[in-house]
């Protein structure tokens, strides 16, 4: 799911550029098993710079927070979130976590964008073991830190998150 997941987001963004008249690409870096993979999607504008974005995919039957634990990996004792985090301040990119809730049979996902700097600071947070799912959909209401990205057909309605980016 998340390999069709992300194209389908990719293709969105692409789709939002191209009827939008923005001069930028998004893709998706593929995961190969002997090299790193810095974050799932790069997106590259020639007048606003440059974005990357990582997706998680929880079950919310399973389990109802983003564990930084747990969803999150390690590698060489460091922490994904810090690896994410140091590549977007050493590229000069603006990071996004997006989250797909997979709610089970009969019920319609829901997908949320999270501006990365909100991630690194729950993460930075000793008190906080991870993002609460069940607060997502109040802290899109609440904040503009966190955007419910919802789907018409096969399109992901990325325009609020991107809306800057043609004004």
């Amino acid at each position: 799911m998340g390999t069709n997941f992300e194209n389908n987001l990719v293709n969105s963004i692409n789709s939002f550029f191209e009827e939008n008249g923005v001069n930028g690409v998004a893709w998706r870096h593929k995961q190969a098993r002997f090299t790193d993979q810095k974050l799932d999607i790069f997106v590259d504008t020639a007048d606003n710079g440059y974005i990357g974005i990582e997706h998680k995919s929880v079950k919310t039957s399973s389990s109802n927070k983003l564990y930084f634990s747990q969803h999150f990996s390690s590698k060489d004792g460091k922490h994904q979130i810090e690896t994410i985090s140091e590549f977007l301040e050493s590229s000069g990119r603006t990071g996004f976590l997006v989250i797909l809730l997979k709610r089970g049979r009969g019920k319609g996902r829901q997908t949320f964008i999270m501006e990365w700097e909100l991630v690194q600071e729950m993460y930075e947070d000793d008190e906080c073991a991870g993002i609460d799912l069940r607060l997502l959909e109040d802290m899109a209401s609440d904040s503009d830190r966190v955007t419910k990205l919802p789907r018409v057909n096969a399109e992901w309605q990325v325009e609020e998150v991107f809306e800057e980016l043609v004004r």
